[in-house]
């Protein structure tokens, strides 16, 4: 037999297995088929990973918005610190009070650390670790443990802290510390530089 015929029929199984393999569909390695597996929408796990992740860091109170009352911005300050597991929340008020000698400022304030966990995906359930105010009338501390709920609305640069009496807290995001304005640094230097001195 001439040798060009042996090789070609000794090649001949190897090309019809090959042009086989490229005929057969592939499948696809995590869903069996031979169709590419559709992203998988995220687990709740995932879900609120990424929450906690947008609502770590510092926040700057920006409204305090009432359901019954109106309160201008300038009357109102606050500001909110969220690590895994923690928040702590203050903010410092005036409303008018109207006395026969004038209208005077009654100071209101509300302070507190509290554990956090999810109730659902856009609800977390607080407790006091410890907690002081006065917006009840009287100075007051929160006795450890007492509950407190939130919705919640976060984005980049934004969190929303939404109570069950209609009251919501509108925060905007603290730089970090590469992010200090100019005038913020110069200040810090300056009291460096102070100590410094003694």
């Amino acid at each position: 037999m001439p040798r060009n015929s042996m090789h070609a029929n000794w090649f001949a199984p190897l090309l019809a297995a090959g042009a086989l393999a490229l005929a057969w569909p592939h499948q696809d390695p995590v869903s069996g088929t031979g169709a590419p597996a559709a992203a998988r929408p995220p687990t709740e796990a995932e879900r609120r990973a990424e929450t906690t992740r947008q609502m770590l860091g510092a926040w700057m109170l920006e409204r305090y918005e009432h359901p019954t009352e109106t309160v201008l911005p300038g009357d109102v300050r606050g500001c909110a610190l969220v690590s895994e597991g923690y928040i702590m929340i203050e903010f410092h008020a005036r409303r008018p009070a109207r006395l026969p000698v004038g209208e005077q400022w009654v100071m209101l304030y509300q302070s507190g650390l509290y554990q956090w966990l999810f109730e659902s995906d856009t609800r977390i359930t607080c407790a006091t670790v410890l907690g002081h105010g006065n917006f009840s009338g009287d100075d007051a501390y929160e006795a450890p443990g007492t509950p407190k709920q939130f919705d919640i609305e976060v984005g980049k640069v934004n969190l929303v802290l939404s109570k069950p009496d209609g009251v919501r807290l509108v925060f905007n995001r603290l730089p970090p510390r590469d992010k200090l304005s100019e005038d913020t640094l110069m200040r810090m230097e300056e009291l460096r530089a102070l100590r410094g001195q003694r």
